[in-house]
């Protein structure tokens, strides 16, 4: 299993993406997503899927990024 690590520029342009969308998207329907209400649960989703996080962790020999563990955190701690 190969493992792809981001170069500084790419692992601070993934996090602040997620940090955008956090504040544009997410953050509006925070009261709904702890409503647990699928419509704001499936917006989130869709964020998510358009970072490509959600598959990050996976190999890309199973068609994931195949990212570091270390080149994730900071895009998912924006997202939490």
């Amino acid at each position: 299993m190969s493992v792809a690590r981001l170069s500084t520029a790419e692992r601070r342009d993934l996090a602040e993406a997620a940090a955008d969308l956090a504040r544009r998207r997410l953050a509006p329907l925070a009261p709904e997503l702890d409503r647990g209400e699928g419509a704001a649960f499936d917006e989130c989703w869709a964020g998510v899927r358009e970072l490509g996080l959600e598959r990050a962790l996976l190999a890309d020999e199973l068609g994931g990024a195949g990212l570091a563990p270390g080149d994730i955190l900071a895009p998912l701690e924006a997202l939490a």
